[in-house]
């Protein structure tokens, strides 16, 4: 299932941030440890319907407070948080203003 339909094309590149960070909880807290995978992803696409979409995935940022994913389109922007299932659905919507 494609959130916004099928893809037709897609590019992308990626890196490794850090070649080590910090453990920043359990029992190993405080201890540095080798960044074995790429960290920071960005993607751009070409959806069937003609419609272009990117998407940049990281968890080589500090301390971010926020995760959601956001669709910018002509007549508003739709905000999906960090999908929780202990919390529900939680999605927001804005219109835009002529």
């Amino acid at each position: 299932m494609f959130l916004l339909g099928p893809i037709a094309r897609a590019a992308g590149l990626s890196q490794r941030t850090f070649a080590e960070r910090m453990i920043e909880n359990g029992p190993r807290n405080g201890e540095m440890m080798p960044v074995e995978v790429d960290t920071h992803c960005l993607s751009q696409f070409e959806f069937e319907n003609g419609v272009i979409g990117q998407m940049m995935v990281s968890c080589g940022v500090w301390d971010s407070e926020t995760s959601r994913l956001e669709i910018y389109g002509t007549e508003g922007t739709l905000c999906i948080p960090d999908p929780d299932p202990g919390d529900g659905a939680n999605i927001s919507t804005s219109r835009c203003r002529s």
